[in-house]
């Protein structure tokens, strides 16, 4: 529901802006690689900004940089100033298991509601810039054996987290249901646990000629591409991109310089408020 305090989209990206610059000046700090990812590298590469309908933002961390990033907040040692905080499954959070496998750093001066979670995730959420640590893969038989392990894990989260959606027959509706009623019984941080412990299985290797993030597992991208890191300009700032950004978005998206189609253009389905 819309009230008075309600964020537009433009509201909603400079929150979370804010909250990129607060994670960026935090790893800068301790020497930590954080590059845009995804749909913002998209929209840096093609608009300059954000992709006119999209209202989050993306970034890639290394996977010992990541967890680097998670000891020193665990640690007190630094922190993201107020109002932000990072949230993860690494992290305890007073209001119930993290809900997704990946990060999120929060702008909690605001409120977010998703409209399609389950009454069992307890999270308290404000505008976000999602985080997602990648490692690296020795060949292409090493990311075959695990990308399907990742991606049943995705699914099992997803079933418990997320309202069931309606399916084209009657018979894949029912399914659907029960089989989310299962993975909520069996509770979604059972899975996201199995999936970070996989992720935490597979340390990053220098020599490795691949690099995967497992919150995409479908794809696998040359590891020359994130050798270093390039600047792109991001609505009138620049930020840091993989050095190999085109043949990245190349990889991932295919003719990522075309706009899809409109019914394709859509956002996520939350209501961004804030806070009293």
């Amino acid at each position: 529901m819309r009230t008075l305090n309600t964020l537009n989209i433009d509201q909603i990206r400079q929150s979370e802006l804010h909250a990129l610059d607060a994670l960026l000046d935090l790893c800068g700090r301790h020497g930590l690689r954080c590059m845009l990812a995804y749909g913002s590298l998209l929209g840096a590469a093609r608009h300059q900004g954000f992709i006119p309908w999209d209202d989050d933002m993306d970034v890639w961390m290394p996977l010992y940089d990541y967890n680097k990033l998670v000891r020193i907040i665990l640690s007190g040692e630094d922190g993201l100033p107020k109002p932000f905080r990072l949230a993860a499954t690494e992290i305890p959070n007073e209001a119930g298991p993290f809900h997704i496998w990946f990060a999120k750093v929060y702008d909690m001066g605001t409120k977010v509601v998703q409209d399609n979670l389950t009454k069992s995730v307890s999270i308290d959420e404000g505008c976000w810039v999602d985080v997602f640590p990648y490692t690296t893969l020795a060949s292409k038989d090493e990311w075959e054996a695990v990308r399907d392990r990742f991606s049943l894990l995705q699914w099992r989260t997803e079933q418990a987290i997320f309202a069931p959606k309606k399916q084209t027959t009657p018979l894949r509706t029912l399914r659907t249901k029960v089989a989310a009623a299962f993975m909520r019984r069996k509770g979604y941080a059972f899975f996201l646990n199995k999936y970070r412990d996989l992720l935490q299985s597979l340390p990053p290797k220098a020599e490795d000629p691949y690099v995967f993030d497992p919150a995409a597992p479908n794809a696998l991208f040359d590891a020359s591409w994130f050798a270093s890191t390039a600047a792109l300009p991001f609505e009138g700032r620049e930020y840091p991109v993989p050095q190999g950004w085109e043949q990245v978005l190349d990889a991932f998206y295919g003719d990522w310089r075309e706009l899809p189609p409109p019914e394709k253009r859509v956002g996520h389905p939350f209501v961004a408020t804030l806070r009293d």
